[in-house]
């Protein structure tokens, strides 16, 4: 029971930064202007040697980048990505330790009932799972950048 509450709460967490928080930020960037341009959240090494510092602007006339759109909007997306995924990453470790935390206050005062050391088993697979899962996020920017080539 306590098991699926957790599940539940993970995937209406899943769902929220997946689909709130990026909308969020486009309204928010099209309330500033509608503008084809990016500020980066992270620091990139391009493919020539060069830099880009968190805080730069890419991709608006005259700043860094803008001579070349394929480049920067591939970093931009880039960013955009590893943002989300970093995003992911911290709020399921942190469900992850809490779940373990609650499989293991369950575990102990289960007091040999068989019912209660099986939930706290399912509460521990689940929290080891989101661990798991949480690890895999954090790869994925860079399998991405692999791929594309940046």
């Amino acid at each position: 029971m306590i098991s699926r509450k957790i599940f539940a709460i993970i995937s209406v967490i899943r769902i929220l930064s997946l689909a709130v928080i990026p909308a969020v930020q486009a309204t928010n960037l099209e309330a500033e202007s509608n503008t084809d341009w990016c500020q980066l959240n992270y620091d990139w090494k391009s493919s020539s040697g060069r830099t880009l510092y968190a805080g730069t602007t890419i991709g608006a006339p005259g700043s860094v980048a803008s001579e070349n759109p394929t480049s920067w909007g591939l970093i931009c997306m880039m960013d955009s990505v590893k943002w989300i995924t970093n995003l992911l990453f911290n709020i399921i470790m942190i469900v992850s330790v809490l779940a373990i935390l609650i499989g293991a206050i369950v575990y102990v005062t289960a007091g040999g009932r068989e019912n209660q050391l099986k939930a706290a088993k399912r509460i521990l697979t689940g929290a080891v799972i989101g661990v798991v899962i949480a690890l895999v996020a954090k790869l994925v920017p860079s399998v991405i950048r692999g791929v594309v080539g940046l």
